[in-house]
Parts: structure tokens; C-alpha cells; sequence
């Protein structure tokens, strides 16, 4: 077994020569590990993107609605900029509250939007999991795997 205090103490040339011999399997499960590494270094730049994206997008939304807030009046503008970026939380938060007259009915609404985010979250975890638990056991993965839904009345 190679200790760790010895691996930090090689240099590249020392690094190079224990890949080169290894053997083959240890040079795919590196392969594979590399590979990994750089398929979660693209999620999270993607994650860093879309939420410095939902940022500028959220600034924008609480600057028009100041900007509507200040003159009063009718919301329109203000509406139809919400419509045309269904990617904001805000966004469709107002959309979805500016159809309900009740505190109620636009708590439901924001309730809503929550669950629809989760379910997504959820769906991705159950796909990792079946993934992950098929790997181990050598088993093919499942074709299709059902949504979670509320039970009736949840909402």
C-alpha cells in the first residue's frame, strides 16, 4: 500500500511512471474517474450561471417593481415582462399571484412553485439512486421512473 505522505513527495516524472505502470483496469477506472471530475466541474459552472443569471434577472424584477410601485397605476408593463421570463422564481411568482385575489390563493400559488421545484430535485435523486443501486448489482437500470404527485387535496 502507498502512503500518502509518499505520493505528495513525488513529482511529475514520479507521477507518469506510476501510470505507466499500472495495469489497464486501474487505467480506466482513472480514465473514468477523470472524466467524472470534469462532468461535475461542468455542472457546478453551470449551477454558478444559472444563479448568478436568476440574480440579475431578480434585480431587474424588484427594480421595475419599484419602478411601478412609484408611479402607480396599471401593472401591465410590469406583467407582461414577467410573462416573457419564465425562468425567474419571482417572475412567475408574480404571475402566478396576480391571477389570485386571496392571500390564500397566492400562498397556494408560491406553494405551488416550491413543490414544483422539489418534485424536479426528487426526480434527479431517484435517478441517481436507481443508477447508482443498478451499477452495484450489475442490474440494467429501470426504463422509466414514475413522478412523485401530491395526494389528493395536498394543495
Amino acid at each position: 500500500m502507498v502512503h500518502t505522505l509518499f505520493l505528495a513527495s513525488l513529482g511529475a516524472s514520479e507521477m507518469i511512471g506510476l501510470l505507466r505502470d499500472t495495469t489497464l483496469l486501474g487505467k480506466i477506472i482513472l480514465l473514468i474517474l477523470f472524466l467524472l471530475s470534469v462532468m461535475s466541474w461542468a455542472v457546478m459552472i453551470d449551477k454558478a450561471r444559472t444563479l448568478s443569471q436568476i440574480r440579475k434577472g431578480h434585480v431587474a424584477f424588484w427594480s421595475r417593481c419599484e419602478a411601478w410601485l412609484d408611479h402607480g397605476g396599471e401593472s401591465t408593463e410590469l406583467d407582461a415582462w414577467c410573462r416573457d421570463r419564465e425562468d425567474l422564481p419571482l417572475a412567475n411568482l408574480w404571475v402566478e399571484g396576480r391571477s389570485k385575489q386571496t392571500p390564500q390563493a397566492i400562498r397556494r400559488a408560491a406553494e405551488r412553485g416550491a413543490r414544483n421545484a422539489t418534485e424536479g430535485i426528487e426526480t434527479i435523486w431517484a435517478l441517481l439512486s436507481c443508477w447508482t443501486a443498478c451499477s452495484r448489482t450489475g442490474m440494467p437500470p429501470l426504463r422509466k421512473i414514475p413522478a412523485t404527485r401530491p395526494p389528493p387535496g395536498a394543495l
